[in-house]
């Protein structure tokens, strides 16, 4: 696909997207979690999302739609959040302004090609350089968007950040499923079985 192509084609999916019902739920369900929480997610990181670029309307893209039309929701409830700190602060004669500031966001796949990294780009998104295989440690609340991957990519990412497992927020497949596969990599299940306990997991509805 020409750069052209793919921008027309992620716009499409973008609207298919946001105009599902299965968004139109996890919208409800991101507002309430922003509500309930006193710490605002500060970046999103994206692995695995894969070649977004292959052909119009193939499923990795529509993931990229996906995880830009999340950021677009989160970005709009930190600055809300912002606005109000703003206003307790400045409530004599200050005008906040209602511009909505991105936040950062990270993509990385192994096999990107140089199209996609123009397109990512483009929307504001931050190349990962190198293949950190999970073991990224975070400083803010940081939601992973990792659809379908291994059992060792989420297996590195909790270990790299065992100390403030609290930052991280993960939206991918259930570890659940994965901590009671005893015959898998064990010292990866294992892992995953102490930190069952504690962890807060939900499942999102499947729907059109």
């Amino acid at each position: 696909l020409s750069l052209d192509d793919l921008a027309v084609s992620l716009q499409g999916c973008s609207h298919e997207v946001r105009i599902s019902d299965f968004f139109q739920a996890l919208k409800e369900s991101l507002k309430s979690a922003i509500l309930s929480s006193n710490q605002p997610i500060a970046e999103i990181v994206c692995y695995g999302v894969g070649n977004f670029g292959a052909s119009k309307g193939c499923a990795p893209m529509f993931q990229l739609a996906f995880a830009i039309a999340v950021r677009e929701i989160l970005s709009s409830a930190a600055s809300i959040s912002e606005r109000e700190t703003s206003d307790d602060c400045c409530s004599h004669g200050c005008h906040g302004s209602n511009k909505v500031n991105l936040i950062p966001m990270y993509f990385y796949d192994p096999c990107m090609t140089q199209q996609e990294s123009i397109v990512l780009e483009r929307n504001s998104i931050q190349l990962i350089t190198e293949n950190e295989r999970g073991r990224r440690r975070v400083q803010h609340k940081t939601l992973f968007l990792m659809p379908h991957c291994p059992l060792a990519l989420y297996s590195n990412l909790i270990h790299t950040n065992w100390g403030q497992l609290d930052n991280v927020i993960i939206f991918g497949n259930l570890l659940s499923a994965y901590a009671s596969r005893l015959g898998e990599v064990k010292s990866s299940v294992k892992l995953l079985q102490q930190v069952e306990p504690v962890w807060d997991e939900s499942v999102l509805p499947i729907s059109k």
